[in-house]
């Protein structure tokens, strides 16, 4: 992660430490890209339903007798479904219908937590999000330093036009004013503008 005195110690107190900053921010990104990737290629090697977290539910009562789930929503409501159908006992068809099918996905979601634990995947994608994450935060101060060089101001501008045009983070006021300032806008900034730096986290 950046650091000032390292910064300094390497380029001296007068070096514009936005620059050090913007290469870290790329290097960051470099290694989430990177553990992303190599817990893709993880994933990709396991079963389907390890990798779209789906688990195997049996109802015998039910219409389809088997079905794949990723949540307990879906299968709530087809249990309700199947509860009105049947007109069974609340008692009973709780005991042994509805309980019964939300301990199998349960115990089955359990189940694929755990395959993809063991795998490692899991393990580069927090690498992956933490990276990723320091990255964010580093764009944050990004956007709260004063640039003390035009290659710094311009790298800074540049990094505000990147992510509004993506238009998946906000831009803090320091950079808004910047921005505004250097092309010559007063008053209110595009819509696009908002109340800090951030970014999309990897794998939610």
């Amino acid at each position: 992660m950046f650091d000032d005195i390292t910064f300094a110690s390497r380029h001296g107190d007068d070096a514009d430490p936005l620059l050090a900053m913007f290469e870290e921010r790329l290097r960051l990104y470099d290694l989430a890209a990177e553990k992303g990737t190599a817990g893709d290629k993880i994933l990709s090697a396991l079963p389907e339903e390890i990798q779209r977290k789906w688990a195997r539910v049996e109802i015998p009562q039910a219409w389809r007798k088997a079905g794949w789930y990723a949540g307990e929503a879906l299968l709530n409501s087809n249990i309700e479904i199947l509860r009105h159908r049947l007109g069974a006992d609340p008692a009973w068809f709780e005991e042994n219908i509805a309980q019964p099918a939300l301990a199998q996905l349960r115990a089955g979601l359990a189940k694929i937590a755990e395959t993809r634990e063991a795998s490692g995947c899991e393990a580069l994608y927090r690498e992956a999000d933490e990276f990723a994450r320091q990255a964010e935060e580093l764009e944050h101060r990004i956007c709260s330093t004063t640039a003390t060089s035009l290659e710094g101001l311009l790298s800074q501008l540049e990094l505000a036009r990147e992510l509004m045009e993506i238009e998946c983070v906000d831009v803090s006021d320091d950079c808004e004013e910047r921005l505004n300032a250097s092309i010559g806008h007063r008053g209110e900034a595009p819509s696009e503008l908002g109340a800090g730096f951030g970014g999309a986290g990897l794998h939610d």
